[in-house]
């Protein structure tokens, strides 16, 4: 297949928070003319990883409609470049609706589990 894909995802000025959501995918082709559309999640998705005291943070989650059942590239880019950021190891579950399962990956594992 000839083209390109073109993810985009958000970004977030304030601290604490891993911006899961509002991204999408753009297939061009040879002429960079768009031929295909995908938006992974219908809206943003702030999840907040503030420090408390006495807590630790082991994992995010949320959870997928039916149209969009699949963890997509970019969650995993934007948590890995956010559990970069703020030094966490933790995991990103993804409940699937239309699978009844959830998607976890980790970035000490660099792979995706797939859980009953």
């Amino acid at each position: 297949e000839d083209g390109w894909r073109l993810y985009l995802m958000p970004g977030y000025s304030g601290d604490y928070i891993i911006p899961i959501g509002n991204d999408y995918m753009i297939e061009l082709n040879e002429d960079l003319l768009p031929t295909r559309f995908i938006k992974y999640h219908t809206r943003l998705l702030p999840q907040t990883i503030e420090p408390q005291e006495g807590k630790e943070i082991e994992s995010l989650m949320h959870s997928h409609i039916k149209t969009s059942p699949l963890i997509s590239p970019v969650e995993i880019c934007i948590f890995r470049e956010y559990t970069a950021v703020y030094n966490l190891d933790i995991s990103l579950h993804v409940y699937s609706t239309y699978y009844g399962v959830i998607f976890m990956y980790n970035d000490s594992l660099d792979r995706i589990l797939i859980l009953n």
